[in-house]
């Protein structure tokens, strides 16, 4: 009888019977998944919140102390009150929660009271705790241009554009994520691109007001000192609303512009091509009279030859 190498014989064994592999595949998935899920990296322009069940986490001290609270309200204390506390509709118990973060001292809640998390490794419970992010790096946002006064047939304009920032201190990612879209189903994209059009429209309306006393001759031959005050009486008008989403701005540029009559027509016959076969030349424009949205129309009857 020939020599058989052992090793061939257990490979033949489990060609010939695959079960145990099959039926221990599943639990090898997922512990997979669950050692994937027990960490997150957090970059070094990012901060993120601690979430449990989508509910942003409170720092260890703060919920001690609004556990503490709640418990002397309730008719036993002490060993039970943990148990009477987790036995509350799920509805009552947030609602109870959140009525003690809002009687939080002022000084505590500027300090800051949630699990605000930076750079490194942080690690999670698997399924149940996550850490969205939220960038803290510079960023900047073109808004539409405005319309100052015009000459003749020449439209003055001024683009400006305002690099700002989240706040990385205090709870300020925790209002950049939250304050702008609680609702859990949110995604985090979702959430972004919300807080940079809200940064965009306060900024635009702030600017509305400033450039409100200005004049392009002067904007086209903007000094230092100039830069600066548009910069610090912008702000002024902005920053309190912006701190309600974490955000700050750090810094507004304007670039001026003329566009003649027969330039706003292209431009409008160029974003909607359809309107020159209806007859009606032109569009809203993209332009704002301080902070006003101007509709410029020329009457159906007029042929296109003629309007252009």
């Amino acid at each position: 009888m020939p020599n058989l190498n052992p090793e061939l014989l257990e490979i033949s064994a489990f060609i010939s019977s695959p079960l145990p592999l099959i039926s221990a595949a599943p639990a090898a998935i997922i512990a997979g998944t669950s050692a994937a899920k027990s960490f997150t990296i957090v970059h070094q322009s990012e901060m993120g919140v601690r979430t449990r069940g989508g509910a942003p986490m409170l720092k260890p001290e703060i919920s001690n102390r609004i556990l503490q609270e709640i418990c002397d309200e309730l008719p036993e204390r002490r060993i039970r009150c943990l148990s009477q506390i987790n036995q509350l509709p799920k509805d009552e118990r947030r609602e109870r929660i959140n009525e003690k973060i809002d009687e939080l001292p002022e000084e505590i809640r500027e300090e800051g009271i949630y699990r605000i998390v930076g750079r490194g490794v942080v690690w999670l419970r698997p399924f149940i705790d996550h850490v969205p992010k939220i960038n803290v790096a510079d960023q900047t946002t073109v808004i539409s241009p405005f319309e100052l006064e015009s000459e003749e047939d020449t439209q003055m304009l001024v683009t400006p554009s305002v690099t700002w920032r989240v706040r990385s201190d205090f709870d300020n990612p925790f209002k950049a994520l939250f304050n702008i879209n609680n609702e859990k189903e949110s995604r985090l994209k979702n959430k972004t691109q919300e807080l940079e059009q809200t940064v965009e429209w306060i900024c635009s309306e702030g600017l509305g007001l400033v450039l409100g006393d200005w004049t392009y001759q002067r904007l086209k031959k903007l000094s230092t000192s100039d830069k600066a005050e548009i910069t610090r009486k912008t702000k002024e008008l902005c920053d309190k609303d912006m701190l309600k989403y974490g955000t700050q701005i750090e810094a507004v540029r304007l670039k001026p512009s003329a566009r003649t009559a027969a330039e706003r027509l292209a431009q409008a016959i160029e974003k909607n091509p359809d309107s020159a076969d209806a007859g009606i030349i032109g569009g809203i424009a993209t332009s704002r009279r301080v902070g006003r949205r101007v509709m410029q129309l020329v009457p159906p009857s007029a042929p296109p030859d003629a309007a252009a």
